[in-house]
């Protein structure tokens, strides 16, 4: 047992460290020559400034390391102020206001930073110029009501998001009075995507859940029992060498329909399916194959092949297909067909309501993290007429709790 660590962003390295400047009082005369002068100031982003006082452009992420490749620290809202201490080619090591942390560091990309101070004096806080946003978003929430329900999320970890987690679905803080049991891992920070995890908490205002316990553990569940993906991998070969979906039960065939591998219709499908993989599973392992069958349906298989019919494709906008494709991928990594020991029957005949509201949890999720509009998923599972009423009661739920303003 452990308590959680308060994370740091960890010394740049080889940064070149600059002198304060002592910026003169603004002399801008007018609110258009104001706007033309941010414009300007900004044009050269962060990097061709002596300047130390910025605005943050648009909504930007802020990186431990001067590379995008690196761990995402958070993510810093449009028209906040930071200051600009050291700078790395392309990249300016910034101080921020964290909500939850208090002060920190990272890097941000220069070219999302705009020279704010002279401007902001400048303006006086009238309209702010079209293209740069000034203005200050509300601060995080995160007071919890403890009257409210103990919580408990099960699921992997699917992202690291410097001041929280994601894990199925829904968005993970902690605190120094968090109880951790990580095995011997040190950190919440050091925890690989694709853990397993146990979270137990409650709700804070913001809708993200705030921790009082987490487990963490490697997926136990691909360690062992292939069986069931090499009956799958044996059914795609099959279904790819005929050129045809089809579903038999060893006396008769039935046809759903031809399978395209090429054409506008799979550059799409897989133009989407590629945004909305998480960052720890393998690209490589999913394959999406198109069937031309008018039938309203996509399914995933336990080996990483997703199957999207025509008449979904055609009846569903990007945002739309990007919500039901999030499900499909959610079937598979978390491996509900390994996880039930779902057998090629039982596949085609569906997983169980627990499995399937999961699904639809973590898929708004992978949606979301791409930038599909979410909210789509109303309209896209209402023609799914199964069970609508329940599903769109839970995802109306899963909106409010985790993607609307609270």
């Amino acid at each position: 047992m452990r308590v959680a660590e308060q994370p740091d962003a960890p010394p740049p390295s080889e940064v070149v460290v600059e002198k304060p400047v002592v910026a003169p009082p603004p002399s801008v005369p007018t609110l258009a020559s104001a706007a033309r002068a941010v414009a300007r100031l900004s044009a050269g982003g962060g990097c061709n400034s002596d300047a130390r006082a910025f605005a943050v452009l648009r909504d930007t992420d802020a990186f431990v390391r001067a590379d995008a490749n690196s761990e995402r620290l958070a993510t810093i809202a449009a028209g906040v102020r930071v200051n600009g201490i050291a700078s790395q080619g392309e990249w300016r090591l910034v101080l921020f206001t964290d909500g939850m942390w208090g002060q920190r560091a990272a890097y941000v990309r220069c070219s999302e930073l705009g020279v704010g101070a002279p401007a902001a004096a400048a303006l006086n806080s009238r309209s702010s110029p079209p293209d740069v946003a000034l203005r200050r978003q509300p601060p995080v929430n995160l007071t919890v009501d403890r009257r409210q329900q103990r919580e408990t999320v099960r699921g992997y970890l699917d992202w690291h998001r410097g001041d929280y987690l994601i894990v199925d679905g829904q968005r993970i803080r902690w605190s120094a009075s968090t109880r951790l049991q990580l095995g011997r891992l040190p950190f919440i920070s050091s925890v690989p995507g694709g853990y397993e995890m146990v979270v137990a908490g409650r709700r804070a205002r913001d809708g993200s859940l705030i921790a009082e316990r987490i487990e963490a553990v490697p997926n136990r569940v691909m360690l062992h029992d292939t069986a069931v993906v090499q009956q799958f991998d044996e059914l795609e070969r099959a279904w790819l060498t005929d050129g045809t979906m089809f579903l038999s039960n060893g006396t008769q065939r039935r046809i759903i329909g031809q399978i395209e591998d090429a054409g506008v219709a799979v550059d799409r499908v897989r133009g989407i399916m590629n945004r909305i993989i998480p960052p720890y599973v393998d690209g490589r392992r999913i394959r999406v194959h198109v069937v031309e069958s008018n039938e309203w349906n996509a399914r995933a298989m336990a080996n990483g092949a997703i199957w999207v019919n025509t008449g979904l494709l055609n009846d569903t906008s990007d945002d739309e297909l990007a919500v039901v494709l999030g499900h499909e991928l959610a079937h598979y990594t978390y491996e509900h067909s390994r996880r039930s020991k779902l057998s090629l029957l039982g596949w085609v005949s569906g997983y169980s309501r627990d499995l399937e509201d999961q699904a639809d949890r973590v898929g708004l999720r992978y949606a979301y993290e791409a930038g599909f509009d979410v909210e789509r998923a109303i309209d896209v599972w209402s023609r799914e007429r199964s069970r609508a009423t329940d599903r769109i009661k839970n995802i109306r739920r899963e909106l409010q709790v985790n993607y609307r303003s609270n």
